[in-house]
């Protein structure tokens, strides 16, 4: 009796899944998202990236050891070089800047890049370049 409980719900399984199938079809290939969430284009289409750096040293103040630990490794884990300035009780300096250029998104047409850089500049104060990659 148990072996038929357990068989009948094997079954049910297989029928429901064979019914998802059906009604969705199979899954596709995977496809790692448009340009503008800075997935690596497809190399036969021509696209833009867009590149920053902050080459000048900014400057950020920071009142828990924990934040000021968070912020440093973050932005060393991005390639800035970081300066930690101990000011006083619980107080601390940190310098940052990005010298090199690094990566932001990859873009399918020069408008787009063009208005990304532009939002980086005003937004961050960033300095920006639009780079071609792919065919021409």
């Amino acid at each position: 009796m148990l072996r038929n409980v357990v068989a009948a719900a094997l079954l049910g399984l297989t029928v429901s899944a064979s019914a998802a199938v059906a009604q969705y079809g199979p899954a596709g290939p995977y496809h790692p998202g448009p340009y503008g969430t800075g997935a690596r284009p497809f190399a036969s289409r021509p696209s833009y990236h867009v590149e920053f750096r902050q080459p000048e040293w900014r400057e950020q103040v920071f009142y828990s050891r924990y934040d000021m630990d968070s912020f440093v490794q973050e932005k060393r884990s991005n390639g800035w070089e970081v300066r930690v300035i101990p000011t006083g009780l619980d107080q601390y300096r940190v310098q940052y800047r990005l010298s090199n250029w690094g990566g932001s998104r990859f873009l399918p047409s020069m408008w787009e890049a063009r208005q990304w850089a532009q939002e980086l500049e005003a937004t961050q104060g960033l300095q920006t370049r639009i780079v071609p990659y792919g065919p021409r």
